[in-house]
Formats: C-alpha cells, sequence, structure tokens
C-alpha cells in the first residue's frame, strides 16, 4: 500500500460534525490520507472499520493508523494537528495511547511565515486540485488557517464553504468528497513548495523542526482524565530533525581515492557540488529546478552517494542502500560541509587531484596543449572566421597554407577537426576564453575533452590547496607538473 512506502509523505486531515459550542471533543467522522496522486478516506461512520478495537484485538483501521502515525520512517502532515488527534482520541478507545513520531505542523511554519513581514506573497493564480467550480461569486470572509496558508504559498486560497456541513450525514455529497480531498492533498503540494524554497517565504532549510522544549499550545480547562491523556500526547507532537550520520561511525574503512568516489549533489547544495568536484570527486548536480527525488533515480542507476540537507534526506534514505544517503549540516558552509564529507566517507585527496576534473561538466579527461599548438588553434581560428565573413568558397586546405612548415598531425591525434575546430563528439573549443595576451606568460593549457572549456594553471590552484590543507595530502604533484613531463 503506498501509505506505508519507506520515504513517503502523507498529508492528513480530519472531519467530523460542527458542535457549535457543545462539550468535550466531537468523534471523528472522515480521515483523509494524501499522497502524490490519491487521496484515502476512511469512513469512520461504517460501524465495521472500528469493531474490536476496544476488546482484546485491534480493527485493521486502528492498527492502520497506529502503525502510520507511530513510523520514524513516513512524514505526516497537517494543520493544527492537535485539535484532530484529541478528536480522534475521544472518537474510539483504540485509538488511545496512540504516538506520533515524524509528525510535521504546518501550523507552526506558517506563524514563523507571518511573524516575518519582510516577505512578499505569491502572486494569485491557478491551483487545479483546489479550483472551485461552484461558479459562486459571493463576497468571502477573509482567509485565515490553512486557506491562507495555501494562498501564501500557492497563490489561491481553499474554498472552505463545506467546512461546516454535516459530515455525520451519509452518503456524502460529492463537494463534500471533493473538499476532504482538497484540504489533505494541499498539504503535499504547500510543503514541497516550502521545503524547496524556505527562504523565500521567510523560513530556514529546517523550518519543520520543533524548538527544543516547545510543546503544542494547550489550554487548561478542567480537563477529564481521556483529555489529560491527550494533552500528555501532544507534548509528543514533535518532528525529529533529519540526523546527519556521524562521521566516526561512517561505514567506509577502506580510503578511497576522489576518482572512485561519485556523489549526487540535491539542488540545495550546488556549492558543496562546486568544491568536492575541485578536489577531483565525481559530483553530478541537480538543477534549481529539479525534484530532488529525481537524485534517487540518479543514484540508483551510477551507483552514487546523494548529499542532502533537510527534509530530502527522510525521503531519500529510504530509495537507496544503507549509507548511500549523507545528510549535510545547512547551517555549514559549502567548504565546512566539503570537509566532513571527505572525512566522513575516507576519501583521500592529493595534490594532484586538485582540478583534475573539469568543473563545468565534471569529465576527467583533458587535451594538453602546449604554448605553440595554442598559437596555430588561435591563427586558425581568426583565418576560419575572416573566411566565414566572405562570400564565396574558401580556399583549399586552408591549414597547410597557413602553416607550411609545420605539421598538423596532432590536431587529428587529438580528435581536433582542422577545418572546424570541433572536437571527435562535435564541439567547439572555447578559444575565445582564451586571453591573447596569455599566451606568453602560459607554457601550458588543458582543454576539456567533453565540453571544449581550457584551463591553465593560476593562482586558485594554491587557493584550494591553501583552504584545504586539513584534508590535503602533498604527493609531491599536481595536475600542471604531470602533464608537463609528458612533452609538448
Amino acid at each position: 500500500m503506498k501509505l506505508s512506502v519507506d520515504g513517503q509523505v502523507v498529508g492528513v486531515d480530519m472531519e467530523w460534525r460542527p458542535s457549535f459550542g457543545g462539550l468535550g471533543k466531537p468523534n471523528v467522522s472522515l480521515i483523509q490520507l494524501a499522497v502524490k496522486e490519491e487521496v484515502f478516506l476512511l469512513d469512520l461512520l461504517q460501524g465495521s472499520l472500528l469493531q474490536s478495537s476496544d476488546s482484546v484485538g485491534s480493527s485493521d483501521l486502528v492498527t492502520l493508523i497506529k502503525d502510520l502515525f507511530s513510523s520514524t520512517r513516513i512524514t505526516k502532515l497537517g494543520y493544527g494537528m492537535v485539535g484532530d488527534f484529541q478528536s480522534l482520541d475521544a472518537t474510539d478507545a483504540g485509538f488511545r495511547g496512540l504516538e506520533l513520531r515524524n509528525v510535521v505542523d504546518l501550523c507552526e511554519a506558517h506563524k514563523q511565515m507571518q511573524r516575518n513581514r519582510g516577505r512578499q506573497r505569491v502572486a494569485s493564480g491557478p491551483v487545479d486540485v483546489l479550483e472551485n467550480t461552484s461558479g459562486d461569486d459571493c463576497i468571502r470572509q477573509p482567509e485565515k488557517g490553512l486557506s491562507l496558508l495555501v494562498k501564501d504559498v500557492l497563490g489561491k486560497p481553499l474554498d472552505k464553504k463545506e467546512q461546516l456541513s454535516n459530515w455525520d450525514k451519509r452518503p456524502l455529497r460529492e463537494v463534500q468528497i471533493i473538499y476532504a480531498a482538497a484540504d489533505a492533498y494541499c498539504l503535499l503540494d504547500v510543503f514541497e513548495i516550502l521545503c524547496r524554497t524556505p527562504e523565500k517565504f521567510g523560513l530556514k532549510p529546517n523550518f519543520y523542526e520543533l524548538p527544543k522544549g516547545k510543546t503544542s499550545p494547550k489550554k487548561d480547562v478542567r480537563r477529564s482524565p481521556r483529555q489529560k491523556e491527550s494533552v500528555l500526547k501532544n507534548n509528543r507532537l514533535k518532528t525529529p530533525p533529519p540526523k546527519a550520520i556521524p562521521a566516526k561511525s561512517s561505514p567506509q574503512t577502506k580510503p578511497l581515492s576522489p576518482r572512485e568516489f561519485s556523489v549526487i549533489c540535491d539542488n540545495m547544495l550546488q556549492g558543496l557540488g562546486r568544491y568536492l568536484r575541485c578536489l577531483g570527486v565525481d559530483v553530478l548536480m541537480l538543477e534549481n529546478d529539479d525534484d530532488h527525488r529525481k537524485a534517487a533515480e540518479i543514484a540508483r542507476l551510477d551507483g552514487r552517494v546523494i548529499l542532502t540537507c533537510g527534509m530530502p534526506y527522510q525521503t531519500l534514505r529510504s530509495q537507496v542502500g544503507e549509507g548511500r544517503c549523507f545528510s549535510v549540516d545547512s547551517s555549514e558552509r559549502a567548504k565546512e560541509q566539503a570537509i566532513r564529507v571527505l572525512k566522513h566517507f575516507n576519501v583521500c585527496v592529493t595534490h594532484s587531484d586538485v582540478f583534475s576534473r573539469c568543473q563545468v561538466c565534471n569529465c576527467n579527461k583533458y587535451l594538453h596543449i602546449s604554448r605553440n599548438k595554442m598559437m596555430q588553434l588561435m591563427k586558425l581560428r581568426d583565418y576560419l572566421e575572416e573566411v566565414g565573413e566572405t562570400q564565396g568558397p574558401p580556399p583549399a586546405s586552408p591549414p597547410e597554407r597557413l602553416f607550411p612548415s609545420e605539421s598538423l598531425q596532432w590536431m587529428e591525434e587529438m580528435g581536433i577537426s582542422s577545418e572546424s575546430l570541433l572536437l571527435a563528439n562535435g564541439t567547439q573549443l572555447q578559444l575565445d576564453t582564451v586571453p591573447a595576451g596569455l599566451l606568453d606568460r602560459v607554457p601550458l593549457f588543458f582543454c576539456c575533452s567533453q565540453c571544449g572549456k581550457i584551463f591553465w594553471e593560476g593562482s586558485h590552484f594554491g587557493r584550494v590547496v591553501s583552504q584545504f590543507k586539513e584534508v590535503l595530502q602533498d604527493d609531491g604533484a599536481c595536475i600542471y607538473q604531470s602533464a608537463s613531463h609528458q612533452g609538448p
């Protein structure tokens, strides 16, 4: 069943008949559980569903609810969940003593958003799952609660006209079913956007964590024994933060070279990815608009380790093998994150690993081009550009005319076309990125064999070595020295 899949995120809501000032908590009539593309409506008024819940055994429904809310591997989302669980506790004896783990109350996040007066709200726009097709253009009351949160994040409020309808009457009307499903499903969309861009709404990346020592708000009014038990339960309504694996408990004991260590960085950790790549680690990075779940697909396909932070860690770690997902401390700078990752996985980086990969495309194969050869390429480029601006067919065999006494066989051996300056894979050499005045000072250039980007030795190598001296091993070499020994 989709609800019980490890790493699942479930939107939760409950409905009951409005009591309009009646004493005690109302009994829950309907529980809505939403996952991506599906919403399950559990009708508690069907007597058979709760049958035997207060005898020796528990009904399948009670067992399902208890297992769901006590699971640390499944994230439960709600809004103002204290009242929901107090009503559920009052509904049936089988729900008493319900353990609540890994529960995120988005009401707390909404309060943080409202305290941040400087944030800008999202412009109004259509939200399909919440679309109101009633055609009722009556004057709306100011939005509040979950409806206001949905408006702030998704751009359009919930239609709450069915909130106070009779949820005990069967069969439920179609508009009630749509309302109930939307109430639970919208939590998934809101949470996904808040996790992806928390700073846009004035939230921290770990906004879903409750401060230590803080409990859910409660009113102290002559509580019955059942209500006191419910209050104790509310104190457990906290979400455990995603835990990074301690460095000293690393499963990796054998030292790895950067070439043996491949990772996929979530789109929140692109700075970390760039640092690891400049140290020679095989790094892929999600784009800004990629869903973080794409990291799990790439990790399984390529055998990569996932580097992530915040809430996605809880979803991703269950989708890959043990120890293949690492949660990075988002409060640390990218440099400190990189050092922590290298130590955790026992990756031994030497000076010769620094810049051994292309910083643009991650390729680890360079074409070594001497100063004289680079001058030939520059001259050939200028010639091809000049010919391209003139009309008529170009002269035959331009390389031979330009370099009558020099052999250009090296270009063919490197896979560079002398007629177009394209690499073997059809990529253009990025000669325009090389300043003309650099040729007199740099003896050797490095051209990425995949993207055509050209690099050369500069002060950036020394800066990286200085920044990471804590984890770098000096092998007496570097990529520039080893390349210079290979000849002109």
